[in-house]
C-alpha cells in the first residue's frame, strides 16, 4: 500500500465504530533504516499503524515486539486473537 494512494486516502471514509468491534494489533520490532523513523516494524512506521482514526474506533489496541510478518504467526498475538474470538461467541 502506497502512501497517498486512493485506497489509503479513502480507507477511513466509513467508520467501523458502533457497527463492528475490531481490535488493533500493531508490531514495533524496529529495524534501523535510513528512510524510516526509529519506531517501525521493518516495513511500516508505528505512527502509520496507530493512525488516530483507527485507534479511536478500535475496541482495544495491543502492540507486539514483532516485525511486519512475524506478528502473523507469533504466539502472543495469536493467543490474544483467540481470546477475543472466544469471548465473542
Amino acid at each position: 500500500m502506497e502512501s497517498g494512494s486512493d485506497f489509503l486516502d479513502h480507507l477511513f471514509d466509513r467508520r467501523l465504530k458502533g457497527k463492528v468491534d475490531h481490535h488493533l494489533f500493531y508490531s514495533h520490532h524496529a529495524k534501523r533504516s535510513a528512510i524510516m523513523p526509529a519506531e517501525n516494524d521493518g516495513t511500516v512506521s508505528v505512527a502509520s499503524q496507530l493512525r488516530p482514526t483507527a485507534k479511536a474506533d478500535a475496541a482495544s489496541v495491543q502492540g507486539y515486539d514483532e516485525d511486519h510478518v512475524s506478528i502473523l504467526s507469533a504466539r502472543a498475538p495469536l493467543q490474544r486473537a483467540r481470546q477475543i474470538l472466544d469471548a465473542a461467541r
